[in-house]
């Protein structure tokens, strides 16, 4: 995401965003923007996720994963 932002002269958060309502118009699938162990480690961090704002997660996550990796995890999963 980092090289798509440079050559499009975007953020990186505007790409996570970009490739989360992709995801969420399944038109693509997490699997090629996030690798597996990032996958498995969100999905337990998600696990007691009720739905709406992010900020929570952001919490219990800490530095190990930016609102952009927490917001395409999101809209992998439909909350």
């Amino acid at each position: 995401m980092e090289d798509i932002a440079a050559e499009r002269k975007l953020t990186v958060n505007t790409i996570q965003g970009h490739m989360a309502r992709l995801i969420e118009e399944e038109k693509i699938y997490i699997t090629e923007v996030l690798d597996d162990e990032k996958i498995r480690t969100l999905e337990r961090l998600f696990t007691d996720f009720k739905g709406g704002s992010l900020n929570e997660m952001k919490e219990k996550a800490g530095v190990n994963f930016s609102f952009g990796e927490l917001r395409i995890y999101k809209a992998s999963i439909g909350k």
